[in-house]
């Protein structure tokens, strides 16, 4: 069996969604729709930037998850705030709404998910970005 080892920097980018729920399905359970997804390749967070937002145009939100796949699929790596249990549940769910193809398997740095187990600590952004500085 052979090995191919790439020298390759991986690509890696971070992103983050925000979303509104559209109707509740009983106890706490909603439906959410993305209304935005933002994203920056880690080697050049400056100019690579992108914003992507739901409008009220017919198609917008099939536009919004279509252009942020072209960059998801460039990816070896993706980086971003509780991931596992949010953002890739979420948008896995958009592209079955929107009859396009799931998330191709990626490796995922969760900042929320992979931190060690603490006990009386928020793992909130804001709470973890406090408790750095």
């Amino acid at each position: 069996m052979e090995f191919t080892v790439s020298t390759d920097a991986p690509r890696i980018l971070c992103f983050d969604m925000e979303a509104r729920p559209l109707g509740w399905y009983g106890g706490d359970f909603t439906h959410k729709e993305v209304t935005m997804i933002s994203s920056a390749w880690i080697d050049d967070p400056e100019g690579t930037m992108k914003t992507f937002i739901l409008t009220k145009r017919d198609g917008s939100g099939r536009k919004m998850a279509e252009a942020f796949l072209r960059r998801y699929n460039q990816a070896d790596i993706v980086v971003g705030h509780y991931l596992r249990g949010f953002d890739l549940p979420l948008l896995n769910s958009t592209c079955l709404d929107l009859g396009l193809p799931p998330l191709k398997p990626i490796r995922v740095q969760d900042t929320k998910g992979d931190l060690l187990k603490l006990h009386g600590l928020s793992k909130s952004m804001e709470n973890l970005g406090r408790s750095v500085m």
